[in-house]
């Protein structure tokens, strides 16, 4: 059902191999950004973050992108140090039954959800991640780990 994506959407995949969609925070949702266009374009997981503002999710993810344009794979289930300064990310597989609710014109575009996505994770200030015993429970809300 591409008819039903954004214009802009389609020309920003056409024109980079991938666009950026971010969504502030509702009631019961973080914020949160993702890309669509990698999984066609560079046969490459998609990829979403969570809770921090949309200035930052859009470097990051950005970041990101122009190392899988360079033919560099983002390498899942471990650390990497050279995304957030001074901090270690890391990108985790992003279940499929999650998809529907925040992926609803990654959905449209691929029609379904034969695509995979990689979540881009952060830790909180004392470098502890949401499934760490001792992670910001402020924070928890914030980043839903999607697995």
């Amino acid at each position: 059902m591409i008819e039903n994506i954004d214009k802009e959407i389609i020309n920003n995949i056409d024109k980079h191999g991938h666009s950026i969609l971010h969504f502030p925070a509702e009631e019961e949702f973080p914020s949160y950004s993702h890309t669509i266009g990698l999984f066609e374009h560079y046969d490459h997981p998609e990829l979403v973050i969570f809770g921090l503002d949309e200035e930052t999710h859009h470097i990051l993810i950005s970041d990101a992108c122009d190392r899988i344009k360079d033919g560099q794979a983002i390498v899942p289930d471990v650390l990497h140090n050279d995304f957030f300064k001074g901090y270690h990310v890391m990108f985790i597989h992003a279940n499929l039954d999650e998809y529907k609710g925040f992926f609803g014109f990654a959905l449209d575009f691929y029609e379904g959800n034969e695509f995979p996505i990689y979540q881009l994770v952060w830790p909180d200030e004392a470098h502890k991640f949401p499934w760490d015993n001792k992670f910001n429970p402020a924070l928890k809300s914030r980043q839903p780990v999607l697995t």
